[in-house]
């Protein structure tokens, strides 16, 4: 039997997924994951949380949710699922608020933007293969 994990974003959800990835291979067990990105509404969000709950209720074993939200609403929403959520971007933020002595400025989907050409390298390297694949229909 596998456990259930949903890694949940308002962006792309690639740090989700990262980050669960890293953590849940220290494990040697089978995991089922759903990733679920761009939670960007209050709408979505119930929808993702009414998803997490019927986990829940089908296995009787509580979800893990990795998510990586900044928006403060929506976070809240998720936050009160009946699964075991993992908060990766505010378990980081807020002791490197105190260490740094300022406050984060969080924006959604900034997570990949921290000056860093190599990810925009890769992302046009991949849409250059995508557009150019000779095995396009």
């Amino acid at each position: 039997m596998s456990r259930k994990v949903f890694y949940v974003s308002d962006g792309t959800a690639i740090t989700a997924e990262v980050f669960g990835h890293a953590v849940l291979s220290q494990f040697p067990i089978e995991f089922e994951s759903l990733t679920i990105p761009f939670v960007e509404t209050t709408e979505k969000a119930l929808k993702v949380i009414e998803q997490i709950n019927d986990s829940f209720i089908t296995t009787g074993e509580r979800p893990l949710v990795f998510h990586s939200i900044v928006n403060p609403e929506i976070r809240e929403i998720i936050y009160n699922c009946e699964g075991l959520n993992y908060d990766f971007l505010n378990t980081f933020v807020a002791p490197l608020e105190q260490q740094l002595g300022i406050q984060a400025v969080p924006v959604q989907n900034r997570t990949h933007g921290q000056a860093n050409a190599s990810y925009e390298t890769r992302i046009s390297a991949i849409n250059y293969a995508m557009d150019n694949d000779d095995a396009k229909p």
